[in-house]
């Protein structure tokens, strides 16, 4: 989530229902980003965080091994874990 997006509280209240109705999820909040930020790793440091979270988590879910850039764990701001 993005703390500038309008949409921020939705986006936490709904990987709150996601994670107790089972699904696997993990939400990052990303302080100072705006709406969109996700599409602009040129222009934000925190948009290619975003997309390196994102695909660290998609390649847990998956059972593949870490990518050569991602961290081995992100301590920024982990709100919601489950499944």
């Amino acid at each position: 989530t993005a703390e500038l997006d309008p949409l921020c509280a939705q986006g936490q209240r709904y990987a709150e229902r996601l994670a107790a109705a089972g699904v696997p999820t993990r939400v990052r909040h990303y302080p100072g980003m705006i709406h969109g930020f996700f599409a602009m790793p040129g222009v934000f440091t925190d948009g290619r965080r975003a997309q390196a979270d994102a695909a660290a988590f998609l390649r847990e879910r998956f059972g593949l091994a870490p990518g050569r850039d991602e961290p081995a764990d992100d301590p920024t701001g982990t709100a919601v874990r489950g499944g």
